[in-house]
């Protein structure tokens, strides 16, 4: 009993170390102050230095994050961090670690990020320095995902349900909950043809079978530019064989220009962060309008305030004034302690929203309400 404390120290340094490390943190993020914490209580129990290190390098080579390359750029920052906190500590650094200081690389234009949910592991090939570089905000993940994902554990509404996601961007809660939440049926949809490419490559790599850690690195220098171009995704559709019971299917949706008689038949309607832009309220919610009473199902849509309240009410009342009725059913306010993976915004509140056929109504109409 009396030697616990120790190996249990070892783990944890080992563990935020590596998380911090696969999801490609800068080393300013508050969770490396955690990591150097931890290195403190080690040095602190005078934990073998060597050992505690081969332990980092062993587990950082068994982390699902191994699936898909570290830039190298960003193993230089972890690794330089990590020799500075030797240093202070008087540990010496095992050749594993030094080896990869030789040379500093510049920064690449994407990024695999690995996101942890309990004992689920999702790897995404994102934008890692402009956001909208390719037209689109969909390359990089948004926090209301996380709390989408919190809900749906919560609720246990998606269980044995067939679940079209609209504007699933890269596939951070689509391919968490697949893996999870005992799903029927998960249809991925966007519209920009970029999206749902790397969406592509994050099935495969996170569902199917992955191509090479060769192609994978080179498609940090290039990106992923298969199998979609501008003028053959409209309307498309795919089916995926996955390693998992869940029915897996991603399907071009443009909510500005779409065929009804294409739509999906599903149970549920599910989707985050999808009402900042003011100008897509309305083809929102014509799309909304068609799925739901077509399906006689409800929408869930996580929200997040990074605007005024208006933007959320204005589409709110867009719904209702088309007679849908909304409600919200659940809300988070996130800390930093809750490792939202999202250093390039600040942690704000979120909201899901309920819209359903106005016969199910449980509130009295959005209009005069506050929501944030």
């Amino acid at each position: 009993m009396g030697i616990r404390p120790k190996i249990d120290r070892a783990d944890l340094l080992s563990s935020l170390f590596c998380y911090a490390f696969y999801t490609c943190l800068p080393t300013s993020h508050r969770v490396w102050a955690d990591v150097r914490e931890a290195l403190y209580k080690c040095s602190e129990q005078d934990l073998d230095p060597e050992l505690v290190q081969n332990q980092l390098i062993s587990d950082l080579k068994y982390h699902p994050g191994s699936r898909a390359p570290v830039s190298r750029s960003h193993q230089f920052q972890a690794f330089n961090w990590f020799s500075i906190q030797a240093e202070e500590f008087k540990w010496k650094l095992i050749p594993e670690f030094s080896s990869v200081l030789d040379k500093e690389l510049e920064e690449l234009p994407f990024v695999y990020r690995t996101y942890p949910r309990g004992d689920i592991s999702v790897t995404l090939l994102e934008e890692n320095q402009d956001h909208l570089s390719h037209g689109t905000t969909g390359l990089i993940t948004w926090q209301g995902a996380y709390c989408l994902l919190d809900w749906a554990e919560w609720s246990e509404e998606l269980k044995g349900k067939s679940v079209l996601e609209l504007g699933s961007g890269i596939g951070q809660f689509g391919l968490t909950a697949v893996q999870s939440l005992q799903i029927k049926e998960f249809i991925f949809s966007d519209f920009h043809h970029s999206v749902l490419n790397y969406l592509h490559l994050n099935i495969s790599l996170n569902l199917g079978n992955p191509p090479s850690m060769e192609e994978l690195e080179e498609f940090m220098q290039r990106g992923y530019l298969e199998p979609y171009t501008a003028d053959t995704v409209r309307y498309s559709t795919k089916d995926y064989d996955v390693k998992s019971t869940t029915k897996v299917r991603v399907q071009h949706l443009d909510w500005r220009d779409y065929q009804s008689s294409l739509l999906p038949r599903v149970d549920i309607v599910v989707a985050s962060d999808i009402v900042f832009a003011k100008e897509l309220h309305r083809p929102l919610t014509d799309t909304l309008v068609d799925i739901i009473n077509t399906n006689s199902c409800p929408a869930y849509i996580a929200c997040t305030r990074r605007q005024e309240e208006g933007v959320v009410k204005a589409f709110l009342e867009m719904v209702e004034e088309r007679g849908l009725s909304s409600e919200i059913v659940y809300d988070r306010v996130y800390s930093p302690a809750d490792g939202i993976i999202a250093h390039y915004e600040g942690l704000h509140p979120v909201k899901v929203f309920k819209i359903h056929q106005d016969s199910l109504r449980t509130e009295k109409p959005s209009k005069g309400k506050v929501y944030f």
